[in-house]
C-alpha cells in the first residue's frame, strides 16, 4: 500500500479537458486501451481535535503501462477529507489521447480516547433571541477528545432524563449540567454551565404625539411601548417631566415621557418619547345639550341623593372639547363654573337652569355663556313589598286583634301616602289594627295603595286568611359546606334561637299568635366534620304544641394549607428541631397527616451531604389515590389543598457545606511594648476563638511571627502581620489577619559636657556636646532643635561671648531626651570684618519708587531683621558677615490701587491678540489669579474685585516682585522658566549696595499704578469730554414701581461707574442687563448702590441701536423727582469709559426730560439682536398706561403674529421668539399705542 504525502500542498491543474475526458471515460471507453490501475486505499488515523485531514493525492502511487500526460482526482488533490469513508476517482489521459478512469477509497479514521473530558464548568450567554444551544467546542477539553461534531450531547434533568441541549433566558443565574456522550464507546463526562445573561430588553417607545391640552396625558391615549425582545413579560413604567408654557405661547406644555423596561432578570431599557399638548380655540368647546326630555333624556330623581347630586354635571353634562371637559389641564387656560336657578314641579320634581361661563384666561380674553335646561323628574310609582297571605288564628290562646304589616318600601324618591283598606275599616297609615274577635273564618281581600307627592301611585291585595291553628309551616332544610358550618352556622346553634333564626330561619306561626318556640338540635357529624343535623322547633307556648324538623346537610371541604419549613444549612447530623417542620392552616374540616422522605446526596468530603426532605401531606377526610390537581402558592413556601386532599414539597437541607468556620470575636493582638531595659520583648503566639459547624476546626497560624501556635518568639521593634486559617471537616476554610506592632516608648537619656569653647566660623556638631547619652535600644541621633535634621550651627564673627546650647538625643522610635550646656565662643587665629550694608531700591517698571513694603533679611543663622520702605522705595540692613542671607520683599494691601476696567480691556486685547502687553512685567500682572498664564480666568478675578464682589485676588498678592537684575529668557513668556522673588546673598564680605526689586501691582496694566498711595485709589488719565449716562428724570410717586432704562448712546469699548441711590426714598428690587451679562453688574438694594464694569477687546460697541445698557427696576418710597435721589459715586469706584482709540473719559449722569404726555409721544427702539435666530428684544418707552397691540406680518403683508398687552408708565420690552414665526425670512414689526405706532423691518436667520 502507497502512503500518501499528507502535507499540505497547492497544485495548479488544468481542467480543460475536463468534460471531454469524463465523457470518454465513463460514456465510451476505448477498446484496447492501455492499463492504468488505481493507488491502493489509504487509511489514516486522526489525532485529538481533528474532524478532517488534507491528501496529496498526487503522492500516491500507481501503475500504468503507458506514459500519461494528465492526471486529476475526484474529490481534488490537497481536498480536506471527512472521517469516514471517502470514493477517490482517479482519470489519466495518455500521450495515445486515451483517458482512463479508476477508483480507490481514503477511509479517515477519528481518534477515540479511553475516556471523555470535559472542562468541569464554563460560562455561557444567550444569542439575540434569548436561547443558546451548547455544542461540543464549548464543553471539551481540547488535547483529550476526538472530533467534537462526533459526539451526542444532552442537558441532564430533574431525576437524570435527557434533553436537547439548550440553554434559555429562564436558566439566567443558575447552573445548567450538559453531558457529552462519545457514540462509539458510550463514555461520557459533564460540565456544570452557569447561565449569566441575555440580551437586555428591547422595546420601541411610542411615537411622539401632539394632543388638544384637555385630553388625558396618560399612556392609555399616548400609547405604550412596543415590544421587540423575547422577553414577553416586561416590567414597564414611566417618569414625566412636564413643562408648562405661559399665556402667549400656542402649546400650553410639554411632557418628556421617560420609559423603563425591566425583564425578569433585572436588566433595564429605556427609551423617551415627548408629548406636546396645545391650547385650542375656546370657541370650539361644545356645551351639554339640554336634559328636558326634547333635546336629550330628563334626569330621573334618586330615593338616595338629593337634587343637586342627581344633576351633577358627571350626569347632566359638562361643556367638551373632543370629547372632554376644556379645563381637565389647569395649562390650558381655561376655566369653567356654573350658576344654577332651580324651580320645583313636585315632590322631588324640578326644573333647573343652569348658566355655562367658559372663559379663556390668558389674553386676549374670551368669554362663552351658555344655558342649559335639566329636569329632574319622579316618573315611576313606589315599589313596596308586602306577604301575598296574612295568617290570623281564632284559637283562645291567640290575639283577637291583628296589626296589619306595614308596607316595606323599596323605592320612591318623593313624600308619599299610604291607604289600607280592610272589609271592615280603612286606615290612612302604613299599618292599624283591626279586632277580629268574632268574624268567621275565610279568605278576605286587603287592598294597599301608596301614592307620591307626583301623584305616582302603586297597589297590592294580599289575602287575609282566617283559620284554627297556630302553626303555618317549618323552614326548609339547607346544605353548607363544612368551614362554612363551623364557622358561621354551629355558632349561631350554640348562641340560641335568635343568632340561627337570622341565618337558617324559624318557623312561620300566625300574625296574632305569640309563643316561644323551643329548639333541640341532634348533631350526625362524621371525625371529618361531615353530615347532618337536626333542628327540632316547637312553639312550646300553645295548648297544643306543634313541632317541625330541619335538615342540615354539611358537606366535605377540603381547604387546608400548609406553610412548608425554608431550606436551611446545619451541622453535621439530620436532628430533629434543626430543619423546621410544616404548620397547618384552616384544618378544622380536615383530618391531616404529615409524612416525609430523605434522599441523601454525598458531598465530596466526609460529613458534607445534601438531604432532599419530601414531606406528604394528606387529608384523610377527601384523599382517594388521586394527586394530579394542582396546589396553588399562597405565599413564599405556603400552599393550598387544590381539591384532592394531597400536597407535596421539597426541602433542600445542606449539612455542614455552605458555611465555613467564623472567628467570633476576631483575631486582633494588642500593640506591644518593650520594657526600659530590653530592645526586644518576648511572645507566645496566641490562639484566637474559632468555630465550625458540627466540630472541632484545625486552626493554622502564618505571617511574620512564624507557623507555630504557642510558640515562644523574641520581637524587636517592628510591624508584624499574623494570618490564621481554620478549616472544618469538610474543607471549608476561613482566614482571620491581624497586625500588631511591638513600640519602645522609653526615651533615651541625654548627658551633655561641660561648656565647650569653639573659634569664630567653626562648625559645632551636636556629637561634639555628647557626654555618654544612653538608650534601651542602639542607634541614637543628636541634633540641636527636636527637629533631628538640625545637625550644625556656625558662630559668625563678631559674635565672641558665651551662648547656652541644647542638646537633642533621638533613638529609633522618635523618643526623646535633652540636655543643655553652653559653648565660649573665642576669636583665636580668626580676624573678623564686621557691619556689612545690604540695601537696595523697589521701584515699578517706570521708575517710582514704592513705600510701606514689608523687607526681611533672612540669614542661614535662623534669625531674621524687618524694616519698611520709605517714599523713594529704598532699605537697608546692616548684617554680621561669615553667614548666607536671602532678602524677601511683599506688599498686600490697596487691592484696587490702579486697578480698572481699562485694564480689563488691555488683558483682553492682548488675549486675542490685538494688542500684546509690551513687558513681560505686565505681563506678570495681568495673571490675577497666578495660574502662571494669562486667560480670561484672569478678567473675571480683576472684574469682580473692581466691582468690590471680592476685597482681594484669592490667589494672588496685591503687589510681586522681581529681582532687578534678572533677565527674562523669553519675556514674551515670562513664565517660561521661574524668576526670582527671592534675592539670596551668599557669606557677603563687603557692602552690597545695588539689590533692587522691580515692583508689579497686580491687576495694573497701564501703570496707574499710585505706588505712594497718596491719590487715594486708581486713576486713569481722563481727557475733558465726558461720557454721559442717561436716564428720564421720573416724577416719582410713592409706592409706585418703576422700571428705569439706562442709557449710553455711543461707541465705547468699556466703561466702569457706580450709581448711588438714596435707599431713604428709593428702594431698589431688580437689575435687567441689556449690554453684557449679569457678571457686569452687581445691583445692592440695601446700600442703594449699582455697581457696572463692561468692557469689549473685539471692537467698539455702538450703543446708538439699542441705547439701553441695563434696565433698573424699584420702587419709589416717597414723591420727588429722581435727580433728586440720584448721583454717581466716584469715591466708591473711578467713574471712567474708553472710546474706540482706548482714550479715557470721565463718566457723568445726565437726566432727560420723560416725553411730554400731552404730545403723545411714545418711543420705540430698534429689535437688538437683528438678524437674530432665537429671539429679539425690542424696546419702547411710554409716557403713561396703554394697550400695546404687535403685528408681524411677512413680505406678502399676511399675519404671521400678533399680541396685545396692558403696559404702564415707562421702558418695557417685547419679546419675539422663533418659535412665534413660521420661518426664516424677512418680516415687517408694526406696534401701536394710544400715542402712535411704530414700524420696523426683522430678519430671522438660521
Amino acid at each position: 500500500m502507497s502512503t500518501p504525502n499528507l502535507t499540505a500542498v497547492t497544485p495548479a491543474k488544468s481542467f480543460k479537458w475536463l468534460l471531454v475526458a469524463a465523457q470518454i471515460a465513463f460514456l465510451a471507453p476505448f477498446s484496447n486501451a492501455a492499463t492504468v490501475t488505481c493507488p491502493e486505499d489509504v487509511t489514516i488515523q486522526l489525532g485529538v481535535d481533528a474532524c478532517g485531514i488534507i491528501v496529496n493525492l498526487n503522492s500516491l502511487e500507481f501503475e500504468t503501462t503507458v506514459p500519461l500526460v494528465d492526471t486529476v482526482f475526484f474529490p481534488a488533490s490537497n481536498s480536506v477529507f471527512p472521517i469516514g469513508n471517502t470514493q477517490v476517482t482517479m482519470l489519466t489521459a495518455n500521450v495515445n489521447g486515451e483517458v482512463q478512469a479508476c477508483v480507490f477509497h481514503i477511509i479517515v479514521l477519528d481518534y477515540v480516547g479511553p475516556e471523555v473530558v470535559c472542562k468541569p464548568s464554563i460560562s455561557l450567554s444567550l444569542n439575540g433571541n434569548c436561547e443558546r444551544m451548547v455544542t461540543a467546542s464549548n464543553v471539551l477539553l481540547l488535547g483529550f477528545n476526538g472530533c467534537p461534531s462526533n459526539f451526542a450531547l444532552f442537558r441532564v434533568g430533574p431525576g437524570g432524563t435527557l434533553g436537547p441541549p439548550y440553554i434559555t433566558a429562564y436558566d439566567i443565574g443558575s447552573q445548567v449540567t450538559i453531558r457529552t456522550v462519545q457514540p462509539l464507546t458510550g463514555e461520557f463526562c459533564e460540565t456544570s454551565v452557569t447561565v449569566f445573561g441575555g440580551t437586555p430588553p428591547s422595546f420601541t417607545c411610542p411615537p411622539d404625539v401632539t394632543i388638544a391640552c384637555n385630553l388625558p396625558a396618560d399612556s392609555a391615549f399616548t400609547g405604550v411601548p412596543i415590544l421587540d425582545g423575547c422577553y414577553e413579560n416586561l416590567q414597564l413604567s414611566y417618569t414625566d417631566e412636564l413643562t408648562p408654557a405661559d399665556c402667549p405661547d400656542s402649546f400650553a406644555y410639554q411632557i418628556i415621557r421617560l420609559w423603563k423596561g425591566t425583564d425578569p432578570y433585572g436588566n433595564m431599557e429605556f427609551c423617551e418619547q415627548i408629548i406636546t399638548a396645545e391650547k385650542f380655540d375656546v370657541n370650539l368647546v361644545t356645551f351639554p345639550p339640554n336634559r328636558d326630555g326634547v333635546e336629550a333624556p330628563a334626569l330621573v330623581c334618586s330615593d338616595t341623593l338629593d337634587w343637586e347630586m342627581v344633576a351633577d354635571p358627571e350626569e347632566s353634562g359638562f361643556p367638551v372639547f373632543n370629547g372632554f371637559p376644556p379645563n381637565l389641564s389647569p395649562h390650558c387656560k381655561i376655566s369653567v363654573n356654573y350658576t344654577d336657578f332651580e324651580t320645583n314641579i313636585c315632590g322631588e320634581s324640578w326644573e333647573i337652569k343652569r348658566v355655562w361661563k367658559v372663559v379663556r384666561t390668558c389674553t386676549p380674553f374670551i368669554t362663552l355663556l351658555d344655558t342649559q335646561i335639566i329636569k329632574i323628574l319622579d316618573p315611576n310609582p313606589p315599589v313596596f313589598s308586602l306577604p301575598d297571605t296574612i295568617y290570623f288564628s281564632v284559637l283562645p290562646d291567640c290575639a283577637d286583634s291583628l296589626l296589619l304589616p306595614a308596607a316595606n318600601i323599596l323605592s320612591e324618591c318623593s313624600a308619599y301616602s299610604v291607604l289600607i283598606e280592610t272589609p271592615w275599616d280603612t286606615f290612612y297609615t302604613n299599618s292599624g289594627i283591626l279586632y277580629l274577635d268574632s268574624v268567621p273564618q275565610g279568605a278576605y281581600p286587603l287592598h294597599y295603595a301608596i301614592t307620591d307627592a307626583c301623584f305616582n301611585t302603586a297597589s297590592k291585595n294580599p289575602i287575609l286568611l282566617i283559620e284554627n291553628g297556630t302553626f303555618v309551616k317549618c323552614p326548609p332544610d339547607t346544605t353548607f359546606n363544612c368551614d362554612y358550618y363551623n364557622d358561621t352556622i354551629n355558632i349561631a346553634l350554640q348562641l340560641g334561637n335568635t343568632a340561627a333564626a337570622q341565618l337558617i330561619g324559624n318557623p312561620t306561626y300566625y300574625a296574632n299568635c305569640s309563643f316561644p318556640v323551643s329548639e333541640v338540635d341532634s348533631f350526625y357529624l362524621n371525625s371529618c366534620g361531615v353530615g347532618t343535623v337536626k333542628r327540632f322547633l316547637t312553639n312550646a307556648g300553645a295548648a297544643n304544641p306543634v313541632t317541625c324538623a330541619q335538615t342540615i346537610t354539611v358537606t366535605p371541604a377540603s381547604d387546608f394549607e400548609v406553610l412548608f419549613p425554608e431550606d436551611v444549612a446545619i451541622c453535621t447530623t439530620l436532628a430533629a428541631g434543626q430543619t423546621g417542620d410544616p404548620t397547618l392552616f384552616n384544618v378544622s374540616c380536615e383530618n391531616v397527616t404529615i409524612n416525609h422522605t430523605d434522599s441523601i446526596v454525598l458531598g465530596s468530603l466526609a460529613g458534607c451531604f445534601t438531604a432532599y426532605r419530601t414531606f406528604i401531606v394528606k387529608n384523610t377526610c377527601t384523599f382517594n389515590g388521586d394527586t394530579s390537581l394542582p396546589d396553588p402558592q399562597v405565599d413564599i413556601r405556603r400552599y393550598a389543598d387544590g381539591g384532592d386532599g394531597y400536597i407535596e414539597y421539597t426541602q433542600v437541607i445542606e449539612v455542614n457545606n455552605t458555611a465555613g468556620p467564623t472567628f467570633p470575636n476576631g483575631c486582633a493582638i494588642n500593640d506591644i511594648y518593650l520594657p526600659d531595659s530590653l530592645c526586644s520583648v518576648p511572645f507566645t503566639v496566641p490562639s484566637p476563638v474559632d468555630i465550625a459547624c458540627g466540630g472541632n476546626p484545625t486552626l493554622q497560624v502564618s505571617g511574620d511571627v512564624g507557623n507555630t501556635l504557642g510558640g515562644s518568639l523574641s520581637l524587636p521593634i517592628g510591624n508584624y502581620s499574623v494570618v490564621y486559617t481554620s478549616t472544618d471537616d469538610c474543607g471549608k476554610s476561613q482566614t482571620c489577619t491581624t497586625s500588631f506592632k511591638v513600640l519602645d516608648k522609653s526615651a533615651p537619656k541625654a548627658k551633655c559636657k561641660a561648656p565647650f569653647t569653639i573659634e569664630p566660623m567653626s562648625v559645632l556638631t551636636p556629637i561634639q556636646l555628647n557626654n555618654g547619652s544612653f538608650d534601651n535600644c542602639p542607634f541614637l541621633e543628636f541634633s540641636f532643635s527636636k527637629d533631628s535634621v538640625n545637625q550644625s550651627r556656625v558662630f559668625p564673627c563678631c559674635t565672641n561671648g558665651t551662648y547656652p546650647v541644647t542638646l537633642w538625643v533621638t533613638d529609633a522610635s522618635g523618643n526623646q531626651d535633652s540636655c543643655h550646656t553652653f559653648v565660649v565662643v573665642e576669636p583665636d587665629t580668626v580676624v573678623c570684618v564686621c557691619n556689612i550694608s545690604l540695601s537696595g531700591t523697589i521701584k515699578t517698571e517706570d521708575g517710582k519708587g514704592v513705600s510701606d513694603v514689608r523687607v526681611v533679611a533672612h540669614s542661614s543663622a535662623g534669625d531674621s531683621d524687618t524694616i519698611f520702605t520709605g517714599p523713594s522705595g529704598g532699605y537697608s540692613f546692616t548684617v554680621l558677615p561669615g553667614l548666607d542671607y536671602s532678602i524677601s520683599v511683599d506688599k498686600n494691601d490697596f487691592f484696587l490701587n490702579g486697578v480698572t476696567t481699562f485694564d480689563i480691556v488691555l488683558l483682553s486685547r492682548h488675549i486675542l491678540g490685538i494688542s500684546s502687553l509690551n513687558s513681560p512685567y505686565k505681563i506678570i500682572a495681568a495673571d490675577a489669579n497666578r495660574s502662571n498664564t494669562v486667560t480670561t480666568f484672569d478678567a473675571v478675578e480683576i472684574r469682580r474685585l473692581i466691582l468690590n464682589i471680592t476685597t482681594a485676588f484669592p490667589n494672588n498678592t496685591s503687589w510681586r516682585f522681581i529681582g532687578a537684575g534678572h533677565v527674562f529668557p523669553n519675556p514674551v513668556n515670562p513664565f517660561q522658566t521661574p524668576f526670582p522673588e527671592i534675592i539670596n546673598i551668599t557669606n557677603p564680605q563687603s557692602n552690597m549696595p545695588t539689590l533692587d526689586f522691580i515692583a508689579m501691582k497686580v491687576g495694573d496694566l497701564n501703570n496707574s499704578v499710585d505706588p505712594l498711595m497718596f491719590a487715594g485709589g486708581a486713576s486713569d488719565r481722563e481727557n475733558g469730554v465726558p461720557v454721559h449716562v442717561k436716564m428720564p428724570n421720573l416724577v416719582l410717586e410713592k409706592n409706585q414701581e418703576y422700571d428705569l432704562p439706562v442709557l449710553v448712546d455711543q461707541a465705547l469699548a468699556g466703561f466702569q461707574f457706580a450709581l448711588y441711590f438714596d435707599k431713604n426714598h428709593i428702594q431698589l428690587t431688580g437689575l435687567d442687563p441689556q449690554l453684557g451679562s449679569a457678571d457686569n453688574y452687581v445691583c445692592s438694594p440695601a446700600e442703594g448702590l449699582v455697581k457696572t464694569s463692561w468692557s469689549s477687546a473685539t471692537a467698539a460697541q455702538n450703543t446708538k441701536g439699542n441705547p439701553v445698557i441695563f434696565t433698573l427696576h424699584f420702587k419709589a418710597k416717597s414723591n420727588g423727582r429722581l435727580e433728586d435721589f440720584t448721583k454717581i459715586d466716584k469715591a466708591l469706584m473711578p467713574a471712567e469709559a474708553y472710546d474706540p482709540s482706548l482714550e479715557v473719559h470721565g463718566v457723568e449722569l445726565l437726566f432727560e426730560s420723560p416725553p411730554d404726555r400731552a404730545s403723545q409721544v411714545f418711543q420705540c427702539y430698534p429689535a437688538q439682536p437683528n438678524p437674530f435666530d432665537k429671539s429679539t428684544t425690542v424696546g419702547l418707552y411710554l409716557p403713561d398706561g396703554s394697550d400695546v397691540t404687535c403685528r408681524i406680518s411677512d413680505t406678502s403683508g399676511r399675519m404671521v403674529w400678533s399680541s396685545t398687552s396692558i403696559f404702564g408708565e415707562g421702558y418695557h420690552e417685547l419679546v419675539i421668539n422663533n418659535t412665534d414665526l413660521p420661518g426664516t425670512g424677512v418680516y415687517l414689526l408694526n406696534i401701536e399705542t394710544i400715542f402712535g405706532s411704530s414700524s420696523q423691518r426683522l430678519v430671522l436667520s438660521k
